[in-house]
C-alpha cells in the first residue's frame, strides 16, 4: 500500500490449523505384527480379531478406543515497510516486524484392545492384552517476535553505481511445554485427566527464551 509518495507499507497474515489421528500403538507396532506373524496362526475367530502376534493383532488394534491425536494451530504476521529519503536520492530505509505464532495439543488415550479365543470346551472368549488404560496430554507454546530495519543507497552515476546498505535486527524466541498424565480411570468411556486416579498423577513443564540481536 501506497500511504504516502515516500512511504510503502505492506501486511501479510496466514493461519493453519492440522489434526492428526493416529492409533495408540505406532505403526512400527502394528507392521511388524502383521508382516512376523507365522502364517497358520488366525486372524479371527467367527469373524472376531484373534489373538495375533504377541496379542497384538493389527485387526483388535485398529478398532481399538485408544487414540494419539495432536492439534497444531500455527499463525503469521507480518508488517513491511519502506521510506525513501526525500532530497537524497537512492537512499531508502525499509524494514519489517513479523510474529509466528505456534501451538501445539497432543492427546494419547491408552485402553486395552481385545482380541478372541475358544477355551478347551469351545465357548468364545474376550481377552483384554496387558494395556493398562491411562491418558496423557501435551502443550506446547512457541511464539517468535523478529524486528528488521535496514538504511540502503542505491544509485548510479553515469555508468557507475553504489550499492550499499546497513541493518539490524533482534529474535527472541519464547517456548513453553506442559505434560500431564494419569493412570487408574474407573471408566474407560470418560477420556478426561479429572477421571484418573489424582495419585497416579505425573506432570511437568519447561520454558526456552532466545534471543538474538545482531
Amino acid at each position: 500500500m501506497q500511504a504516502s509518495k515516500q512511504l510503502s507499507i505492506g501486511f501479510d497474515v496466514s493461519a493453519r490449523r492440522q489434526n492428526t489421528g493416529f492409533t495408540f500403538l505406532d505403526e512400527n507396532t502394528i507392521y511388524s505384527a502383521a508382516v512376523l506373524s507365522i502364517p497358520t496362526i488366525p486372524a479371527y475367530v467367527d469373524g472376531l480379531p484373534a489373538r495375533g502376534r504377541a496379542n497384538n493383532n493389527p485387526l483388535a488394534i485398529v478398532t481399538s478406543p485408544a487414540y494419539d491425536r495432536t492439534q497444531f494451530n500455527l499463525i503469521n504476521g507480518t508488517i513491511r515497510y519502506e521510506y525513501k529519503v526525500p532530497r537524497v536520492k537512492g537512499l531508502a530505509l525499509d524494514g519489517f516486524a513479523a510474529i509466528d505464532y505456534a501451538t501445539s495439543f497432543r492427546k494419547r488415550w491408552q485402553q486395552p484392545h481385545f482380541f478372541y479365543e475358544k477355551d478347551a470346551n469351545g465357548n468364545l472368549q474376550r481377552i483384554p492384552n496387558n494395556t493398562a488404560t491411562s491418558l496423557t496430554e501435551n502443550f506446547n507454546q512457541s511464539n517468535s517476535y523478529t524486528l528488521n530495519t535496514r538504511l540502503k543507497f542505491d544509485r548510479n552515476f553515469g555508468v557507475h553505481g553504489i550499492t550499499s546498505f546497513v541493518a539490524v535486527e533482534r529474535n527472541e524466541i519464547v517456548t513453553n511445554s506442559n505434560s500431564a498424565a494419569r493412570t487408574g480411570f474407573l471408566s474407560p468411556q470418560i477420556d478426561q485427566l479429572f477421571a484418573g486416579a489424582a495419585a497416579t498423577q505425573v506432570n511437568s513443564g519447561s520454558c526456552l527464551l532466545y534471543t538474538s540481536p545482531s
